[in-house]
């Protein structure tokens, strides 16, 4: 899978699974975290997916011993509230196809057909 790097962020993004455009989005909701808590967006990023419960580890691309530090010390960085809202929202995909389409077809039926479980 290629990678490309996002431009002074210290963070990769695969083009396949998130937008170019997307990822410039989720790194500009990640800036003004990481400035508030002090910390570099590649922290403030690895300190989001630790807060995941679907991550179990995340892969860290430090070349510099400045960079594996920072990198590690990501997960005693913990995250308001607001702070994961915020991302979850700034990281949320579009709905794929055929789960926008049925969504449009049942938006105007009566009764409203259940809600469809992952």
């Amino acid at each position: 899978m290629k990678y490309k790097k996002l431009g002074r962020t210290g963070l990769f993004v695969s083009e396949i699974c998130l937008g170019t455009k997307h990822a410039y989005d989720v790194v500009d909701a990640i800036r003004p975290i990481a400035e508030r808590h002090g910390v570099s967006v590649a922290r403030a990023a690895l300190a989001w997916l630790l807060h995941q419960k679907s991550v179990m580890s995340v892969i860290v691309g430090a070349k510099t011993p400045e960079q594996l530090a920072d990198n590690i010390a990501a997960a005693e960085l913990t995250l308001s509230e607001d702070d994961l809202a915020a991302l979850d929202k700034a990281t949320a995909l579009a709905p794929e196809y055929p789960r926008w389409m049925v969504d449009r077809f049942n938006s105007g039926r009566v009764p409203q057909p259940r809600v469809a479980t992952k």
